[in-house]
């Protein structure tokens, strides 16, 4: 069996198509000249977990600059049912771009706490550093509003938890976080481009806020 398994890592190590990709194999990449950074500066793409359920990653990200011209800085921990990775930094983060703004392939993460999924930093350093954060406590049961059994073990997320839609403004869409009583929330009153944002998809956020609800409304 050793010889067998041997033959097929050599096969594999052999074929350069057969490669794992940047985040298979670093489980983090980073690039000076981002996809969706505010004037396409730095990006940093993290892959935290895709072992439990669905692909969640971690981005740290800038955004429009204040009215005073002061720089923002997104720490994101963001759920998504795409498979991101590449053989090489470019391509990674233009797929990033592609999967998670272009095509909405995510879904709003669930938050406790204050800055659980979402914060707003100065500088690139001090996003990083809200990231991680935001991994030492990472949780996939207070982090969605799916219930799990692993084997003998099923937690229900929660009850305090929220639906926390930070991660929209990011992604082409201005929505703060949503507040626990989403029925109460008027979303087409607040539902505009956020300034300087290259995708705008009311279809899709439409879909996401009504799956949201539902969700809600079904939690004890």
């Amino acid at each position: 069996m050793n010889d067998l398994l041997g033959k097929i890592r050599e096969a594999l190590n052999a074929n350069v198509q057969c490669a794992p990709g940047i985040l298979a194999r670093d489980r983090w990449a980073f690039t000076l000249i981002g996809e969706l950074s505010f004037r396409n500066d730095r990006e940093l793409f993290v892959q935290v977990s895709t072992a439990i359920y669905g692909h969640w990653y971690g981005h740290v990200l800038r955004l429009l600059d204040t009215d005073d011209g002061q720089q923002q800085w997104a720490a994101v921990l963001i759920d998504s049912s795409a498979e991101i990775d590449a053989p090489d930094v470019d391509t990674l983060f233009r797929r990033v771009r592609f999967r998670l703004a272009e095509n909405a392939s995510y879904e709003p993460p669930w938050a406790q706490e204050k800055e659980d999924v979402f914060a707003l930093r100065p500088t690139f350093d001090e996003a990083c550093m809200a990231l991680v954060r935001m991994i030492e406590r990472f949780d996939i049961l207070m982090r969605t509003n799916v219930d799990y059994d692993f084997a003998a073990y099923t937690k229900p997320p929660s009850p305090t938890g929220h639906p926390d839609c930070s991660c929209m403004s990011v992604y082409g869409l201005h929505c703060d976080s949503a507040p626990a009583a989403l029925q109460d929330l008027d979303y087409e009153d607040v539902m505009v481009p956020r300034p300087g944002a290259p995708y705008w998809n009311q279809e899709r956020f439409l879909d996401l806020v009504r799956r949201t609800q539902m969700a809600e409304k079904r939690r004890p």
